[in-house]
């Protein structure tokens, strides 16, 4: 594993919220090419050693993202989707938020003020059956040109292949 880099500093606390494995991961400092490989290692082993399939990011202490840092955030983010599971992101200053939107990370992943905010909206709706009835993220095909999208919320979006708008109600149903 790598050596952690003295330019970020990480914070992890793992809890339990009405059965779901969470882990609340706060960053401080800047996230570059000299951590981006640590931060990557320690989060994708603690996944997959605590069953973790819900990550808050507290990006409240963050100062400045490197691309290899949003690339190391991408490896993590399909880990967790490879679980089924979800990111949240909080506390992102302006400049952090505004680059975030421009990448997309905002459509693909919910964001909230701060960590409280987040624990709220990882409460469950369960169904019928007791378990979690989630919708979002959902990921689909374009009615259109059959390409992968995902998206974290219902509205409208616009795929990125064929420029279709496609709209997805709240129910999670995609239609042009």
């Amino acid at each position: 594993m790598n050596e952690p880099s003295p330019n970020l500093k990480i914070s992890l606390e793992r809890e339990i919220l009405q059965d779901r494995n969470i882990a609340i991961v706060g960053l401080q400092g800047v996230l570059d090419a000299s951590n981006t490989q640590y931060l990557q290692e320690t989060l994708i082993s603690t996944i997959e050693e605590s069953d973790i399939r819900y990550l808050v990011f507290d990006l409240s202490g963050l100062e400045r993202v490197a691309s290899s840092g949003i690339g190391g955030l991408m490896a993590v983010a399909r880990k967790v989707e490879e679980q089924r599971g979800e990111i949240i992101l909080t506390g992102m200053h302006d400049s952090i938020m505004t680059l975030f939107r421009l990448l997309g990370f905002t459509t693909f992943y919910k964001t909230a003020r701060d960590v409280e905010h987040a624990r709220s909206l990882l409460h469950p709706a369960a169904d019928a059956a007791g378990e979690p009835a989630r919708k979002f993220p959902l990921i689909f095909v374009c009615p259109r040109c059959g390409s992968k999208l995902r998206v974290s919320r219902e509205g409208k979006f616009k795929c990125g292949s064929c420029s279709s708008i496609i709209t997805v109600d709240t129910e999670g149903n995609p239609s042009l």
